[in-house]
This record gives C-alpha cells, sequence and structure tokens, in this order.
C-alpha cells in the first residue's frame, strides 16, 4: 500500500558517505537490502541528506531480496552505517524515516445488489481527488448509479408518432415490457434512427434503449441541437 520507503540521515565525518545499508525484514524474519549510494551519496558532515526509495513486488529487482520475501508484512527496517576507520567510532542522525506513496482510496459495496446479481467490479481512478473522503463520496456516487442491474434493448416501430417533438438520444421515455420488476422503469435512449418507407408512405422508427438512471450531463447536454429542424422538417410533410 506505501510504495515508498523514505529516509532521512545525517553523519559526521568518521563515516562512509557511501557506507549506507538498507535492510528490510519481513515477518517470516526474511532480509532484503540496498545500498543507499546506488540512489545517491550522504553528504558531507552537519548536512542532511533524503533518500526515497522504491518498496514492493513491483520494484523487488531493485533490492537484493529472496524470491519469497513478503512485501505486504514488512516489520523491521535496519540502516546499517560504516566507519571510514575501524574501530574508530562515528555518529549518525536520523531525521525521518516512514513509508509513504499510498493513494487515496475508497470501496463501497452493496449486498443486496450482489444478492440479486452477482458480484460485478468497477474501478475508478481520478487524479483530481485529495482525501480518502473525496474517494468515499464519490465511491458511493458511483455505485448508487451502477448497483442496479442494466439492460438494453432495441425497439422497432412503425406505430411511433412523435408528433412536433421527436424523440432524440438522452431522452428518458417509459417502456412496458412483460417483466414487471423492469416494466415501469424509464429508459435513456442512446440512439434512434428513423427511416421513411416512401412505397407506403411508413414511418420506420428504430430505438437502441438502456435501463440506466440518468445522469446530470444528460440533462445539460441531451443532444437536442436538432430539435428545431426535425420538429419543422414533419410538420411541412
Amino acid at each position: 500500500m506505501y510504495p515508498k520507503l523514505f529516509l532521512a540521515l545525517l553523519r559526521d565525518d568518521l563515516v562512509k558517505s557511501d557506507g549506507f545499508l538498507v535492510i528490510l525484514h519481513d515477518s517470516s524474519s526474511r532480509v532484503c537490502g540496498r545500498n543507499l549510494s546506488t540512489v545517491n551519496s550522504i553528504y558531507a558532515s552537519n548536512d542532511w541528506s533524503t533518500f526515497q526509495l522504491d518498496v514492493g513486488v513491483n520494484h523487488a529487482t531493485d533490492w537484493a531480496a529472496p524470491s519469497d520475501f513478503d512485501w505486504e508484512n514488512i516489520r523491521t527496517v535496519t540502516v546499517t552505517a560504516y566507519l571510514v576507520t575501524p574501530g574508530v567510532s562515528g555518529q549518525v542522525w536520523h531525521g525521518q524515516l516512514y513509508f509513504t506513496g499510498a493513494r487515496y482510496s475508497n470501496v463501497q459495496t452493496d449486498a443486496a445488489s450482489i444478492a440479486s446479481y452477482g458480484e460485478r467490479q468497477y474501478v475508478d481512478i481520478v487524479e483530481d481527488l485529495y482525501s480518502d473522503n473525496e474517494c468515499m463520496l464519490r465511491a458511493k456516487s458511483i455505485l448508487a448509479y451502477k448497483k442496479q442491474a442494466k439492460t438494453s434493448l432495441v425497439v422497432k416501430s412503425t406505430l411511433i408518432d412523435y408528433g412536433t417533438s421527436p424523440v432524440l438520444p438522452g431522452d428518458m421515455i417509459s417502456v412496458t415490457l412483460p417483466n414487471e420488476s423492469i416494466s415501469s422503469v424509464s429508459f435513456l435512449v442512446k440512439s434512434v434512427d428513423y427511416h421513411l418507407l416512401a412505397e407506403n408512405n411508413t414511418l420506420d422508427v428504430t430505438l437502441n434503449l438502456g435501463y440506466q438512471k440518468q445522469l446530470m450531463a444528460d440533462w445539460i447536454y441531451a443532444l437536442r441541437a436538432r430539435t428545431d429542424a426535425l420538429s419543422n422538417y414533419k410538420a411541412r410533410r
């Protein structure tokens, strides 16, 4: 969950500038290590150096790690420093040491929907959300929209007369079906095809419908740019 390990270190002149080793221990006492000199060198004394190390199974090749190392259960972080002169003690200061890099997230489920239609998963990634609470609000909104089963159908008829208001994509219409569970539910018009049969002066209408709740965008932009033109055209005919 936290794919970054952040370190801030400061050394005195008796500790090697490139003599630092980071060792991770998992819950089964397996270890993996990495030399900080592969990232950048520790600077001179009294000067803090910061390190951001990629961790996790996706970055295992950056570490000397056994294949069965448990990246999800790291229990201990050890930082080893090497002296310039063995036996002559030096000092190291730790300013920061923490795991970071997790994304804000939230998961919402609906037991009743799962029981009725089975489990369906949907992942939505929005980089503009900056808290778990914002993710929770968006997840709840998406769940409320998607938890009902979606039904699509094509209705073809020569009996539909739209008068002066043609049915257009983005409209909501009610269709009566034998299935009582959705007989009174409105359908969103995904597409509509008007075909005039000249040989018998019949208007053939084909509607591609989707059973889903209407989003705010459908109200704001209902694809009605040609409503007046179509109405006037039929009136003249």
